[in-house]
């Protein structure tokens, strides 16, 4: 019987860690390069990746009561998907994700404000521009008089979006300056208007987009040079053949209708600010609903990855106490890798793994609107991490358990492995209560970090809040509000129940 558990334990263990690898070998971009058309016509369905924080092109607005991406560029979108005769379907994503989502079949077009540079066409192809607008520095109204040219950016903080155009721009128009990239444009806005960076680099429309609702910030009358590489174009898989046909011929037809500037003119007007922008907070009247479903996202996830994690750490804990050589060094390699690896690496690489095999057969299915082949990664990531350091309070609990209890359930004749269900494991649960209740609370805390792979939690709820409303600061500051509330009730619960399990036990 022993013999079969620790088999049991060694090949679960072997999965946990060997999956990785397996995934990690299997070709991610595998997807076929001949006929990618026929593929989307076949599954009835265009999926866009996009980063919907650059209004008027693509940005969250909340219509009907129910939370929208739109913009310029998710209207061409329509039109192509209108011509090809299939739905579309958005995700939404950092714009630094979104051609590595391409690159990995997670989606059939990236349109999010994407220029066709040098570099970018040895991986990709491009459909023909649609859209030319030019690149312009916003400053903070208080430096209008001494940011009037290049020069005056020299050795100067200047923002642009991570993974964009304009971190291009900086690099060779304003090379004397300091590059600053953020992967948000609220963000990078906010930071130009707490003086943080003296000069932001944007395209002219979304920069009127952010002027037009923020006082505190101008255009300057420096001059950045545009050509024709700075053209906004649609990324397509590489080979794409019929697909950038096909995407080409729905551009021109919206280019030769005046289309496009149409669609931006709508965007334009359809991005401004809600009323009652002065008062404070004033934006929870329509936008609490992205909060309440952000923070039952995050219980979800919290719930999950705890009952998860301690399952693993329960595993792993007796795995590392284990006789058995090959099952001690498995839950030490485990242990080790995932407590001495940051979080978010952790993450961002097993969601480039896992996220392409499990999208393929739950692709289409939702829960409080969230793409499952986005939130099962993240939970699987999560539980991993959160099972190496249960693993170890589990340990800890075990040999704190006093050696007499196992001399004494020897003497009663329970053998090793019903010693450690009926003796040692309660008392040890009961004495790492307090670690595991603390463990929940950093879960509830550490799934933040999934809004990097857009998951709707509770942090990036109030991102999108930020983006759709213009506002910096006070939607995260009720997103700090919640976290607490969460945590600091949590915490309440959890020592009236160590409080009433330890009246059980009082002698």
């Amino acid at each position: 019987m022993k013999k079969i558990i620790t088999m049991c334990l060694l090949a679960v263990s072997l999965v946990c860690l060997g999956g990785w690898s397996s995934a990690e070998g299997s070709d991610s971009s595998s997807q076929p390069t001949s006929d990618y058309l026929q593929a989307i016509q076949e599954k009835g369905e265009l999926v866009v990746g996009t980063s919907a924080d650059f209004a008027p092109f693509e940005f969250h607005k909340t219509i009907n009561g129910k939370d929208e991406i739109v913009g310029a560029d998710i209207d061409i979108a329509q039109a192509i998907a209108d011509d090809l005769g299939v739905k579309l379907k958005v995700m939404d994503m950092d714009f630094n994700a979104v051609l590595a989502a391409l690159q990995n079949g997670q989606v059939d077009l990236a349109i999010s404000g994407i220029s066709a540079t040098p570099e970018r066409q040895e991986t990709f192809d491009f459909s023909e521009p649609y859209y030319n607008p030019p690149q312009r520095l916003l400053i903070n109204v208080k430096n209008k008089d001494k940011l009037t040219d290049i020069a005056a950016f020299n050795g100067l903080k200047v923002g642009a979006q991570k993974g964009s155009l304009q971190e291009i721009v900086v690099q060779e128009q304003l090379s004397d300056a300091h590059l600053i990239s953020l992967a948000k444009v609220p963000n990078l806005v906010n930071e130009l208007k707490q003086g943080s960076i003296e000069g932001l680099v944007l395209e002219e429309a979304i920069g009127e987009s952010y002027i037009s609702q923020n006082k505190d910030i101008m255009f300057s009358d420096a001059k950045l040079q545009s050509n024709a590489d700075e053209a906004f174009a649609i990324a397509l898989p590489k080979n794409s053949g019929g697909l950038k046909t096909q995407v080409d011929a729905s551009l021109k037809k919206l280019v030769d209708g005046d289309k496009i500037d149409e669609f931006v003119s709508k965007a334009v007007k359809l991005a401004d600010q809600d009323e009652t922008q002065s008062v404070p907070f004033a934006f929870l009247k329509q936008y609490y609903p992205y909060f309440l479903s952000g923070v039952v996202v995050t219980l979800i996830i919290s719930v999950i990855v705890v009952f998860f994690g301690t399952l693993l750490g329960i595993l792993f804990a007796l795995m590392k106490l284990s006789s058995v050589s090959p099952l001690r060094w498995i839950a030490n390699v485990y242990i080790e890798v995932l407590r001495g690896t940051p979080m978010l690496v952790q993450i961002l690489i097993g969601f480039g793994i896992l996220q392409h095999i499990i999208s393929a057969p739950i692709q289409t299915i939702g829960v409080l609107d969230i793409d499952l082949s986005r939130l099962l990664p993240g939970i699987i990531v999560l539980s991993m991490n959160s099972g190496a350091y249960v693993a170890e309070i589990v340990r800890g609990g075990i040999n704190a358990v006093n050696k007499g209890q196992t001399e004494a359930a020897h003497s009663l004749g329970l053998r090793p492995m019903q010693t450690m269900r009926y003796v040692i494991l309660p008392q040890a649960l009961r004495n790492i209560l307090p670690a595991l209740g603390n463990e929940f609370i950093t879960v509830i805390k550490d799934s933040s970090l999934l809004s990097t792979i857009g998951i709707y939690e509770l942090l990036n709820s109030a991102q999108i809040v930020v983006s759709s409303t213009f506002i910096p600061l006070e939607p995260l500051y009720v997103a700090a509000a919640i976290y607490f509330i969460l945590t600091f009730t949590t915490s309440r619960v959890l020592g009236l129940y160590e409080r009433k399990l330890g009246k059980g036990y009082q002698r």
